[in-house]
Formats: structure tokens, C-alpha cells, sequence
């Protein structure tokens, strides 16, 4: 028997060529990523305190053969949909923004090795997939949120360093976990 799917944990239009980029420990990103024209509403100042906004989401490809259970984990930012203000453009902006593609990353990593290490039951794969899954993108916003508001947004320069450096050690006490594929026994 033979299952793929692919699961999309955010909804997008489009993946042509250009319009996205997966995360890559040489490849940081660019203003010239942040590819959307979204502008801000007049209710909005040029003192709004989000000058860009990154889009990302895991992307997965599951097959199922022979009881094995082989899953694909991307981090894949949507450049169509990430934006910058445009007066929003700055050093720290962008490293600030990279630090949010660089804790997907990092969740990522744990996503693949708690497939790699889950008893998966063929009966219920399913259901435990999607908890795993649940249970990474909790911790995730989480640790997105608590980023955001300790760096205020990359505005407090300090603090977006100290996160930045806690980002990295984050990244290199999960190297094993960077390949991007993972293969599990079904029971």
C-alpha cells in the first residue's frame, strides 16, 4: 500500500519558481525576499510598530510504504505573502525577521525528530501525525510571541542581538535533526 500526501500548514496560492524560499543555514534572506506589495491602511501611521511581516510554514510530504512512514519537513518562507513597510527596511529589521524563519527552523528540527522517535500505530498514524504537528506549532507561536515581545519587534537592539545568538545555539544543539527527511517504523 502506498499513502502521499502533502500537508499544507498554511494556505497558499502558488508555489511557482520565485515566489518562496526554504530555509537554508547559507542562504539568509533579503529585503528582496519580502516580495508582497501589501500596504498599510490610512488608519495606519508610518508608527506602526510592524514595519515587516515574514510568512512561513512547515511543509510536509508524507509516504507510507511497507510500514514505513517517510516524511519530508521544509521551513519555507512565501515571499508573495511577506512584506516590508517602506520605510520598515533596516539591518536590524531584517535580522530580526530572519530570527522568525530561523525559530521555524528550529521547531522544524524538533518536529523531525519527534516523528523520528513517535510509535506510530497504522490505525491511528493519522491522528498522532497531526497532535505531533499540533503540539510543534503551539510551541512554536509561543516562542514566536516571546520573541517578539522581548525584542519588541527588533526595535530593542540589544535584546534582538542576546535572541539572535540564543537562536543560533538553538539551531546548532539540533544539528542532527537538519536533514530534511525522516523515515519511522509503523506498528
Amino acid at each position: 500500500m502506498r499513502l502521499s500526501i502533502l500537508s499544507l500548514f498554511l494556505l497558499v496560492s502558488c508555489f511557482s519558481h520565485g515566489q518562496y524560499k526554504d530555509w537554508h543555514e547559507n542562504h539568509k534572506l533579503s529585503w528582496n525576499d519580502f516580495k508582497s506589495h501589501k500596504l498599510l491602511s490610512s488608519k495606519e501611521s508610518s508608527e506602526y510598530i510592524v514595519k515587516a511581516q515574514i510568512f512561513t510554514s512547515f511543509i510536509t510530504s508524507i509516504t507510507i510504504e511497507d510500514n514505513l512512514l517517510s516524511v519530508e519537513v521544509l521551513n519555507r518562507m512565501f515571499c508573495k505573502k511577506s512584506w516590508v513597510h517602506p520605510n520598515g527596511k533596516s539591518r536590524i529589521r531584517l535580522l530580526h525577521e530572519q530570527g522568525h524563519f530561523d525559530l521555524r527552523e528550529y521547531y522544524a528540527r524538533l518536529l523531525r525528530k519527534a516523528i523520528g522517535e513517535y510509535d506510530f500505530t497504522l490505525d491511528s498514524i493519522s491522528q498522532e501525525f497531526n497532535t505531533i504537528i499540533g503540539d510543534i506549532e503551539d510551541g512554536l507561536d509561543r516562542h514566536q510571541q516571546c520573541y517578539d515581545d522581548k525584542t519588541n519587534y527588533g526595535s530593542n537592539v540589544e535584546m534582538q542581538y542576546v535572541y539572535t545568538n540564543k537562536i543560533d545555539s538553538l539551531l546548532k544543539g539540533t544539528i542532527e535533526y537538519r536533514k530534511l527527511r525522516v523515515v519511522n517504523e509503523i506498528e
